[in-house]
């Protein structure tokens, strides 16, 4: 059985690894917070990834 990491614990193996990840999540969140696109509903993400899913389904059926 595979061994799962608790949500808590890092899995980056070293402290200057573990800095640079933070600086790169930081970077992403402070540029989602400055853009100007419109934000797209949760509930819309969710609808286009079902019917991705769908479709996805259909073509390995009929492969």
């Amino acid at each position: 059985m595979p061994k799962h990491d608790s949500p808590g614990v890092s899995s980056l193996k070293t402290h200057k690894q573990a800095e640079q990840y933070k600086l790169w999540f930081r970077e992403k969140v402070e540029a989602a917070a400055a853009s100007r696109q419109p934000i797209t509903p949760h509930d819309d993400v969710m609808a286009s990834a079902r019917k991705i899913i769908e479709s996805a389904k259909v073509r390995r059926k009929m492969a």
